[in-house]
């Protein structure tokens, strides 16, 4: 699973099941675009890698059933399916996040991340990121080795999105 800002923070905002749902073992990443594909910039897509089972195509039919869902494609010589997502309810918080000032995210989105990531690992860590809970962030950074302000917006306290990481480049999966 690709770990980057489009999961930690995007995936969460148009979520309506419980994060194991989306996070499968067969789940390769989300990004906010194809370098193939731009007609699909600034959407959410969910890419799996595809197991030809029934199971699979029940999820297929369920992810369908979204409400903010769009388009799905494949990438068959990779056996990827990627699942297309409208982000527009979201346009303002999608903005914050891809520039990396996750304090700004409206309180309603800070929510829905925050459960999001405690429902999937009982992990307050995204509570922390959003807030800026300076305690627990300040050890992390302590911890990594890193400089904080080498890699975070001034008064942030996460990374700022590398848009190489955002983008789906199937050469690099």
């Amino acid at each position: 699973m690709i770990n980057n800002q489009s999961l930690k923070f995007l995936l969460p905002l148009v979520s309506t099941q419980l994060p194991k749902f989306y996070l499968r073992e067969d789940f390769v990443g989300a990004y906010i675009g194809d370098v193939n594909k731009p007609e699909y910039d600034g959407k959410l897509l969910l890419v799996y890698k595809y197991p030809w089972t029934r199971e699979f195509s029940r999820f297929d039919i369920k992810i369908g059933e979204h409400l903010n869902f769009l388009t799905g494609y494949d990438y068959v010589k990779e056996q990827l399916v990627v699942f297309v997502f409208d982000l527009t309810e979201f346009r303002d918080d999608l903005e914050l996040i891809l520039d990396g000032k996750y304090s700004k995210i409206s309180a309603e989105n800070k929510l829905k991340i925050s459960k999001f990531w405690f429902n999937y690992s009982g992990s307050l860590l995204a509570q922390q990121i959003l807030n800026k809970d300076g305690y627990m962030m300040f050890t992390y950074w302590v911890r990594s080795g890193r400089e904080r302000a080498d890699y975070c917006r001034e008064d942030e306290c996460w990374f700022i999105p590398n848009l190489n990481e955002e983008i789906l480049d199937t050469s690099r999966i």
